[in-house]
């Protein structure tokens, strides 16, 4: 499909792409944590409201079918063997970014020069520079959009099975959440914060963990890692170069939101370090153009990056 990226992400990722919606049910997490417009209401009854006003939300979305091709993507993450998947996931990842670097260097370029023609105070070039800032934001599609779509798909199952308690829908979950699992432990950058709605998806994450750990006998001990910094200041390349990972650099790939990646730690070296697991994330730069409200936006990201972070 040669369409340009935006077309095809609302096509083949319906879910995700319903960025109203996300962005929606993301306020409605913060407020149940923040409760600030409660306007005197019974904590309790504001709470259950809320909760409430997001489970419709999913539930709305659910009566909208994934697309075939999404689909095809979660049968052959299913069906297929290790090896092959391995070289599936790979396959696509690189055919992806290709096509996005196509559509998103002459934006990136665009992006540079305007920057460095911009006179202070200028509206007109500020609005330019917005308007290409935005354009950077949305037009890149990649491998770690299909695993989003994964991701808003076990949340608003959860929804579901919390309402009717299927046992099919339940295996359904476990079985997404397994091969996630299994998709991380191969090395593989799994999202922790979605960049574009500010949303963590808590019941994801923690499905997903849970399923890590079963891969043991016994608990694994993790040490926590993360980067935080200004925009292109080569936070992923010092990643990637440290832990020998892969962590999106490309011009106009930069990291959205948060990701984190597990390296196993060699048996001798685990008995110094005393863990099993090094937990690497990585963190979308700061002090952007793209939001409107980036003062907030970066504070939210640097509490929860520092927090989760040893």
């Amino acid at each position: 499909n040669r369409c340009y990226p935006i077309e095809a992400k609302m096509k083949i990722l319906p879910w995700q792409s319903d960025i109203d919606s996300q962005l929606e049910i993301s306020n409605c997490d913060k407020e149940i944590c923040r409760q600030k417009n409660k306007a005197g209401e019974d904590i309790a009854t504001y709470t259950h409201r809320k909760k409430e006003e997001k489970s419709r939300i999913q539930l709305s979305q659910l009566k909208n079918s994934s697309s075939a091709i999404f689909k095809d993507f979660l049968c052959c993450l299913l069906d297929l063997s290790y090896h092959d998947r391995k070289f599936f996931l790979q396959f696509l990842k690189f055919g992806l970014n290709e096509r996005s670097v196509e559509i998103l260097q002459p934006l990136y370029e665009k992006y540079q020069k305007c920057r460095s023609n911009m006179d202070a105070g200028d509206k007109d070039q500020e609005e330019e520079l917005d308007s290409i800032s935005a354009a950077l934001r949305t037009a890149s599609l990649g491998l770690e959009n299909f695993f989003r779509e994964m991701a808003v798909m076990y949340e608003n199952l959860y929804v579901l099975h919390d309402k009717t308690k299927n046992n099919d829908i339940e295996g359904i979950m476990i079985r997404l959440a397994e091969i996630m699992a299994e998709v991380v432990l191969d090395g593989m950058a799994f999202e922790i914060l979605d960049g574009d709605a500010m949303n963590c998806r808590i019941e994801w994450l923690k499905a997903v963990l849970e399923q890590i750990q079963c891969q043991h006998e016994k608990e694994a001990r993790i040490f926590r890692v993360s980067v935080l910094g200004a925009q292109s200041c080569g936070k992923s390349t010092v990643l990637n170069t440290a832990f020998g990972l892969n962590f999106p650099v490309s011009s106009g790939r930069c990291t959205r939101g948060a990701y984190m990646q597990l390296v196993k730690i060699d048996s001798k070296l685990s008995e110094i370090l005393n863990c099993e697991y090094v937990l690497v994330i990585d963190s979308e730069g700061l002090m952007s153009r793209a939001l409107d409200n980036r003062p907030t936006y970066d504070n939210e990201l640097a509490t929860l990056i520092i927090g989760l972070s040893d």
